[in-house]
């Protein structure tokens, strides 16, 4: 098993996302319903001023740090079964996203996801960001995987 914390390079083999669109940078925790994720904000071109575009990265984060969690795990299961190849969102709701302080912009950001329901192809899971103890968004995603 691989230990934690555990820089998000040694998992880009099973996202699709490549630099400079992986915006995670570490997963810090790992349990059987979820874990946490360091999240680092993109440079300044993609997220200075923009508040639509800030808001949209949060979204950003959440899916890609149930995609870090889920590739952390299947590294971990030795039994080869259940192993995602692809994963598209297909629905988000109860999506809460505050407005980001130029303050917060300058700093890292902890996203939590909490699995709470799995049939397949679907995974159901529950996200927040916090930045200094502050809720930047939260939301409840629906993935499809195969």
């Amino acid at each position: 098993m691989l230990s934690l914390p555990l820089k998000t390079h040694y998992l880009e083999a099973f996202l699709p996302h490549r630099s400079p669109m992986i915006w995670i940078s570490e997963v810090l925790t790992v349990s059987e319903k979820g874990g946490s994720c360091r999240a680092v904000w993109p440079n300044a071109q993609l997220s200075g001023g923009n508040t639509e575009l800030q808001q949209t990265i949060l979204i950003e984060w959440m899916a890609q740090s149930f995609a870090f969690l889920t590739a952390y795990k299947q590294t971990s299961d030795n039994s080869n079964t259940n192993k995602l190849s692809k994963a598209f969102l297909v629905g988000l709701t109860d999506l809460y996203l505050r407005p980001v302080s130029d303050h917060a912009l300058t700093l890292d950001a902890i996203v939590t996801i909490e699995l709470k329901h799995v049939v397949p192809p679907f995974s159901i899971f529950s996200a927040n960001v916090m930045i200094q103890n502050i809720e930047y968004g939260r939301g409840t995603f629906k993935v499809f995987g195969e």
